[in-house]
């Protein structure tokens, strides 16, 4: 199967397939912190320094500290990673790419010209769960070397932003691969894994019109069938698969359909 990142068809279909919990956002607080931080909802331990990088500063971004930012530099070079993790919100089908979206909007507006993006859909195999992420590698010049990732993992977002000048794009590779394998994405989604069975809601525009709705049911139904047969429940666990592209295809097949009949 093809894993690549859709989102136009999103437009065609009204409705939304649910998994699960909604973040509030509130103004950012920088931590006083003295040995290992331990973000309390999961259990993540961030310590003072992890090889060559000292942890510089724990940025909290709501009330309750549910949604922290810990940076961490390395001594040696002009490398920086900053590791996110936060509430995800309804597990609802285009999460991922909506949150994605926002995340390389900050990135677009601290460029101060236009820079080529590669984006990469991934994912991120741990021992009982699956997750899925979306990439992007910005390249503004021929010595700085800019990543970040993110991954929906059940309940939460984990997000990783690398930066760095002079070394080797293997090198930062390496480097952000050590951070993502000690933190373990999938860990977060064993944590509260989503329900693999979805709820289907639709908006009151579908109930105007008996062709748009049945056509909008086909669809939605089309793609919890196909999930649920294509797509290991490990994986569902993390988020819903909206990222396969046959998927759409077999829901806009249905879609259309329904029009025909």
């Amino acid at each position: 199967m093809n894993f690549k990142p859709q989102s136009y068809f999103l437009w065609l279909l009204l409705f939304s397939v649910i998994f699960s919990c909604t973040p509030q956002r509130y103004g950012t607080t920088e931590l006083d912190v003295d040995g290992e931080y331990i973000h309390q909802p999961t259990n993540t331990v961030f310590p003072p320094q992890i090889d060559s990088f000292v942890r510089k500063s724990v940025i909290s971004f709501e009330k309750d500290h549910s949604y922290v930012g810990v940076t961490y530099k390395d001594k040696d070079s002009e490398t920086k990673v900053s590791l996110y993790i936060y509430p995800a919100g309804k597990g609802v089908e285009g999460r991922l790419r909506t949150e994605y979206s926002k995340a390389l909007h900050v990135v677009d507006t601290i460029m101060d010209k236009e820079v080529n993006v590669d984006q990469y859909a991934i994912k991120h195999e741990g021992e009982k769960y699956i997750c899925n992420g979306l990439k992007a590698i910005i390249n503004p010049d021929h010595f700085l070397d800019y990543r970040m990732t993110l991954y929906e993992c059940g309940t939460w977002f984990f997000k990783v932003s690398l930066s760095s000048a002079w070394l080797s794009a293997t090198q930062v590779s390496n480097i952000e691969k050590s951070f993502i394998h000690r933190f373990g994405p999938s860990g977060l989604t064993e944590l509260n894994p989503l329900d693999s069975t979805a709820n289907i809601y639709y908006k009151k525009a579908a109930f105007k019109d008996s062709t748009l709705l049945g056509s909008a049911m086909g669809s939605a139904y089309k793609k919890v069938e196909w999930a649920i047969k294509n797509v290991d429940k490990k994986e569902r666990a993390s988020g819903f698969p909206d990222l396969y592209l046959e998927m759409h295809i077999e829901a806009l097949k249905a879609f259309i359909n329904f029009d025909k009949t």
